[in-house]
Protein backbone atom coordinates (compact mmCIF):
# COMPACT_ATOMS: atom_id res chain seq x y z
CA UNK A 1 0.00 0.00 0.00
CA UNK A 2 1.03 3.61 -0.47
CA UNK A 3 0.20 4.43 3.56
CA UNK A 4 -2.84 6.38 2.49
CA UNK A 5 -6.73 5.59 3.02
CA UNK A 6 -8.46 4.27 0.22
CA UNK A 7 -11.64 5.62 -0.39
CA UNK A 8 -12.99 3.66 -3.61
CA UNK A 9 -11.80 1.98 -6.91
CA UNK A 10 -12.36 2.92 -10.31
CA UNK A 11 -11.63 1.00 -13.90
CA UNK A 12 -9.09 2.65 -15.89
CA UNK A 13 -7.70 1.99 -19.08
CA UNK A 14 -4.62 3.56 -20.93
CA UNK A 15 -4.17 3.46 -24.41
CA UNK A 16 -4.23 -0.18 -26.21
CA UNK A 17 -4.86 -1.33 -22.63
CA UNK A 18 -7.18 -3.48 -21.44
CA UNK A 19 -9.20 -1.94 -18.47
CA UNK A 20 -8.34 -2.68 -15.28
CA UNK A 21 -9.52 -1.59 -11.40
CA UNK A 22 -7.81 0.94 -9.66
CA UNK A 23 -7.38 1.87 -6.21
CA UNK A 24 -8.75 5.71 -5.07
CA UNK A 25 -6.78 6.88 -2.37
CA UNK A 26 -7.37 10.21 -0.24
CA UNK A 27 -4.26 12.75 -0.30
CA UNK A 28 -3.32 15.75 0.81
CA UNK A 29 -0.97 18.13 -1.27
CA UNK A 30 0.25 20.91 -1.73
CA UNK A 31 1.38 23.22 -4.13
CA UNK A 32 1.48 27.27 -5.00
CA UNK A 33 1.60 27.69 -1.41
CA UNK A 34 -1.75 26.03 -0.92
CA UNK A 35 -2.96 22.80 0.71
CA UNK A 36 -5.78 20.56 -0.40
CA UNK A 37 -7.33 17.25 0.07
CA UNK A 38 -7.70 15.38 -3.25
CA UNK A 39 -8.34 12.01 -4.33
CA UNK A 40 -5.36 10.17 -6.37
CA UNK A 41 -5.64 6.42 -8.18
CA UNK A 42 -2.97 4.37 -8.10
CA UNK A 43 -1.57 2.51 -10.70
CA UNK A 44 1.28 0.53 -10.02
CA UNK A 45 4.26 2.44 -8.39
CA UNK A 46 2.44 5.63 -10.05
CA UNK A 47 0.09 8.18 -8.60
CA UNK A 48 -2.13 9.99 -10.77
CA UNK A 49 -3.84 13.45 -10.26
CA UNK A 50 -7.08 13.76 -12.47
CA UNK A 51 -7.96 16.95 -14.37
CA UNK A 52 -10.32 18.02 -11.68
CA UNK A 53 -7.47 19.25 -9.37
CA UNK A 54 -4.69 19.89 -12.70
CA UNK A 55 -7.57 22.42 -13.96
CA UNK A 56 -7.18 25.22 -10.76
CA UNK A 57 -3.35 25.82 -11.65
CA UNK A 58 -1.12 26.71 -14.38
CA UNK A 59 1.74 24.20 -14.59
CA UNK A 60 5.04 25.18 -17.07
CA UNK A 61 7.07 22.17 -17.52
CA UNK A 62 10.96 23.05 -18.55
CA UNK A 63 12.10 19.81 -19.25
CA UNK A 64 15.53 19.97 -20.09
CA UNK A 65 16.22 21.95 -17.00
CA UNK A 66 13.50 19.20 -14.65
CA UNK A 67 11.71 22.56 -13.64
CA UNK A 68 8.13 22.22 -12.83
CA UNK A 69 6.76 25.97 -12.21
CA UNK A 70 2.45 25.69 -10.43
CA UNK A 71 0.94 29.39 -10.11
CA UNK A 72 -2.67 29.68 -9.77
CA UNK A 73 -5.58 29.23 -6.90
CA UNK A 74 -5.63 25.77 -6.43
Amino acid sequence: GRGLPVVSCVRVRGIGRAPLDAAVYSAEIEAAGVRRLIDVVGLGRETLLGRNVLNDWTITLRGPEKVMEISGQG
